[in-house]
C-alpha cells in the first residue's frame, strides 16, 4: 500500500520485506529488471492479504480503484465474473470507485467481496451501513451478507438474508444490518452476491461498522418491536 520504494539496484533474486505491525491489508510487489542501463516491463505480483485487525467504529469509502485490495474476492462458482472496483460518473463530471459485481451469462452469481479481519467485543451488538443498488432497477439483483471467523465463506453464519435490491446507479439505498458478536474474536464480514444469471450487476459503497449495544440492551429493543434490516433511498441524481 502507498506505492513505496522498497529497493534499488538489487543484484540478488531475492529480497526479504520486513513488514511492521501494520493494519490489515492487501500487498503486492511490482519489479522492474534494469539489464545495461535499460529498464523492462514492471511485472507485479499477486496480492496477499497480512496485518493486524481492525477496530470498530470501522469504515470502507472505496475510493480508489486499490480498494479491491482490503477485501478478499471469492469466486465461488469459478466463472471469472467476480467483485472488482469500478468507477462510474455518479452526477455531470463527478466519478467515484464502487465495489461492483457484474452478472455472468451462464451462471447464478456466486460471489463475495469479504472485509478485513475487525475485532469485535463478545455480548455487544454492532450496526453495519452500506449503500447498494443494481445498476438497472429492471433487473433482478439479490444480495446477502454473511460472518465467520476466517476466509472460508462456506462456514459463515447468514447476517442479512438474500434480499432483492432496489434503486438504481445514482440511487443507491442504505442498508442496515445488526451484528452479533456472542463471543470477543477477530470476525469477517461477507458480501454474498447471488443474483440468476443473465442479470446486471450490484454497486456497493461507504461501508461502516460501528457500535449498537450491549446484547441485553438490545434484546429488550427486539421485544419492543426492534428489528434487524432497515433500507432507506439515497438519491444521487
Amino acid at each position: 500500500p502507498g506505492a513505496v520504494e522498497l529497493a534499488t539496484d538489487l543484484t540478488e533474486c531475492k529480497y526479504v520485506d520486513q513488514l511492521s505491525e501494520m493494519m490489515y491489508a492487501g500487498y503486492s510487489y511490482e519489479v522492474t529488471a534494469i539489464v545495461n542501463g535499460e529498464a523492462g516491463i514492471p511485472v507485479r505480483s499477486n496480492v496477499i492479504t497480512t496485518g493486524k485487525s481492525y477496530t470498530v467504529p470501522f469504515s470502507e469509502s472505496i475510493d480508489s480503484e486499490a480498494a479491491i485490495e482490503n477485501f478478499t474476492v471469492v469466486d465461488a462458482n469459478n466463472d471469472g465474473n467476480t467483485w472488482i472496483t469500478y468507477e462510474i460518473e455518479e452526477t455531470a463530471g463527478l466519478f467515484n470507485y464502487r465495489l461492483y459485481y457484474y452478472r455472468s451469462v451462464d451462471n447464478d452469481a456466486d460471489d463475495w467481496a469479504i472485509l478485513p479481519p475487525i475485532h469485535l467485543e463478545g455480548g455487544n451488538v454492532y450496526s453495519l451501513k452500506f449503500y447498494a443498488a443494481p445498476v438497472n432497477a429492471s433487473f433482478d439483483e439479490i444480495l446477502a451478507v454473511g460472518m465467520g471467523e476466517n476466509e472460508d465463506p462456506a462456514t459463515y453464519t447468514t447476517i442479512m438474508e438474500p434480499t432483492y435490491i432496489e434503486g438504481g446507479v445514482r440511487d443507491l439505498r442504505l442498508i442496515t444490518v445488526d451484528v452479533v458478536a456472542e463471543q470477543e474474536g477477530d470476525y469477517r464480514i461477507g458480501f454474498h452476491a447471488l443474483s440468476p444469471k443473465q442479470q446486471r450487476a450490484i454497486f456497493i459503497d461507504d461501508i461502516t461498522l460501528t457500535f449498537k449495544a450491549s446484547l441485553t440492551e438490545h434484546f429488550v429493543h427486539f421485544l419492543n418491536g426492534g428489528f434487524a434490516v432497515d433500507v432507506e433511498s439515497q438519491n444521487c441524481q
